[in-house]
């Protein structure tokens, strides 16, 4: 927020609003909310998606918890795709950020797979990192990431995660000033 005016964050992490300072905090519970909030909020200059929703949710919505009724062993839950969000907004030509992000949680694969994804999500960056190590990413303080564009493929050493977001913002504002 120090290098930009208008920051907005759609999370369902609650954040405590003395620590944001210019920017827009935008609540939701499901993903569907996600994807509304998104396209609610183009056109904007950049989309940043670090975080994968879950590909699947319930088909019907229980306000209430499920009951177990005698002689009923199982239930069938019906699952139904959640609309991909950050495809939804790469694809969207008519209100296309100028650059839009997205992040890879790979298990196996990792540079196969953040190819197909930049390619099939139509998104101009990927960021993949390998969740499958004992080191992986998540609960970790450093991360390693494979950085993939049209033009780059670059795979970033163990860094410190806040020295990965300084290069991450050094290449958004080196991306806009060459523009």
């Amino acid at each position: 927020s120090k290098i930009c005016n208008n920051v907005n964050i759609v999370t369902s992490i609650k954040y405590n609003s003395n620590i944001l300072g210019n920017i827009k905090l935008i609540e939701i519970k499901t993903a569907l909310d996600m994807y509304e909030a998104c396209l609610n909020m183009l056109p904007v200059d950049i989309a940043i998606f670090v975080a994968a929703v879950s590909d699947w949710r319930p088909e019907k919505y229980h306000p209430s918890k499920l009951k177990k009724t005698k002689n009923v062993n199982n239930i069938q839950i019906n699952l139904v795709r959640n609309p991909d969000i950050l495809a939804s907004i790469s694809q969207n030509y008519e209100m296309r950020p100028d650059l839009v992000i997205g992040f890879a949680a790979e298990s196996e694969n990792i540079r196969e797979n953040a190819i197909k994804k930049r390619i099939s999500k139509e998104c101009d960056w990927i960021f993949a990192n390998d969740v499958s190590s004992k080191n992986s990413a998540m609960g970790s303080d450093s991360n390693q990431l494979f950085f993939l564009s049209k033009d780059t493929q670059q795979l970033w050493d163990n860094l410190p995660k806040e020295e990965i977001a300084k290069k991450i913002v050094k290449l958004i504002v080196d991306f806009f000033n060459n523009k």
